[in-house]
């Protein structure tokens, strides 16, 4: 008997019956969902042919799977992952996610990705929801700790290509995780946003932006891609919008400890002119997902038309360093008081360097830290008293 060339499997029927009369096959596809909603039996699916792995070895030479988007529910996850560690390296694996942008002149892109570097993606922002929810992190920690994460993942690297520079790799978190990273400032948003999203905490919201701007300083314009971000923290007293661009934070020498802060949490004016000396911003406008997030658009919506700010303590470099430390703590449990306040010594005068180089007037008013050792001392304290009721109330 040849062996067929292709073969559609769309439901959990088609998959049993697939199974039960198992035979040779080139290319198997797996479509997960219809009229742009994964299926009720689109776990199921995988979770049959996981369970009878054995019989596939040998008969299937490549899977494909469509998903809706690269990030994955939960379930459908674990399905996938289960599946994938079963068959191993016995099959190729093809996933498929068609992406649309309405503002481009492409207005659809089949984007292929390895399978390794989906479930990668999607288990560390998984890693990273788990950490700051164990860590009991206000929402000003949370978006600390996040900033920094996707700020340290990968080193800015655009995909290199000639054509369709929207769907490129490097447009997607998912370009982070991959081998050789292909990452971009709308990859870093995104990023950005799939883990506030995954969150799902009260009081942290995010949006993903674009702004156009000219050099001042020399000839040329461009666009660029920030978070938009909703926060309400009465650890702090914050509460209002703020912009956050966790690409230009990127750390180029792969550090990831020590991180720079100068373009985390900045305040609703950041883009006007008397605020920056290298560039004219035109104000940030939102870009809209739709579809389970597959498509964007990009709207005449102005971020400065909602943004708001009724803190009762404004953001500032103490409280900046503040939250940074009681972050650092948390992520560095073995690490001494004054070690943790080395790391934050670092990263305040490398994120001082960043806002002076950048020519913009923010928080930062000097590379010196404001918090003094004391204040750390007692920081370390509070901290350690918070983890010693908080292990008394689970016992």
């Amino acid at each position: 008997m040849s062996m067929k060339t292709f073969l559609d499997l769309t439901n959990e029927k088609e998959v049993r019956k697939f199974v039960n009369n198992i035979e040779e096959i080139q290319f198997l596809q797996l479509s997960l969902f219809h009229d742009k909603k994964y299926t009720k039996d689109a776990t199921k699916m995988l979770q049959i042919l996981a369970d009878n792995s054995e019989l596939l070895n040998g008969k299937v030479d490549r899977i494909t799977i469509n998903l809706l988007n690269e990030r994955m529910p939960k379930d459908l996850f674990i399905e996938l992952y289960n599946l994938y560690k079963k068959l191993g390296d016995a099959v190729q694996y093809n996933i498929y996610i068609e992406h649309k942008y309405l503002d481009s002149a492409y207005e659809d892109g089949l984007i292929k990705w390895d399978i390794d570097t989906i479930l990668k993606a999607n288990l560390e922002i998984e890693k990273v929801c788990k950490f700051i929810k164990s860590s009991n992190f206000s929402p000003m920690e949370a978006l600390a700790y996040a900033h920094r994460y996707v700020s340290t993942v990968a080193k800015y690297n655009s995909t290199k290509t000639d054509y369709g520079y929207w769907h490129n790799s490097d447009q997607f978190f998912v370009g982070a995780f991959l081998d050789l990273p292909e990452i971009v400032c709308m990859g870093y948003a995104s990023l950005m946003k799939e883990i506030v999203d995954t969150l799902d905490m009260p009081g942290l919201k995010c949006d993903m932006l674009y702004v156009d701007l000219d050099f001042l300083k020399k000839e040329g314009t461009g666009r660029h891609a920030r978070c938009f971000v909703t926060i309400k923290d009465e650890k702090y007293g914050v509460d209002q919008t703020v912009f956050d661009d966790p690409t230009w934070d990127n750390i180029k020498d792969g550090n990831k400890i020590c991180s720079k802060y100068a373009n985390f949490a900045m305040s609703n004016d950041c883009h006007k002119i008397e605020n920056n000396k290298n560039y004219w911003f035109y104000q940030p406008k939102f870009i809209n997902l739709e579809d389970n997030k597959s498509t964007r658009v990009l709207t005449e919506n102005r971020a400065d038309g909602v943004a708001y700010c009724n803190s009762k303590n404004q953001i500032d470099q103490f409280m900046i360093e503040t939250i940074n430390f009681n972050v650092l703590q948390k992520e560095h449990p073995e690490k001494s008081v004054a070690e943790i306040y080395e790391i934050l010594n670092k990263m305040a005068k490398i994120s001082f360097d960043e806002q002076t180089n950048r020519g913009f007037d923010g928080y930062l008013k000097q590379e010196d830290l404001i918090l003094t050792k004391n204040q750390a001392n007692e920081l370390f304290e509070i901290n350690n008293k918070a983890k010693i009721q908080e292990s008394e109330e689970t016992l």
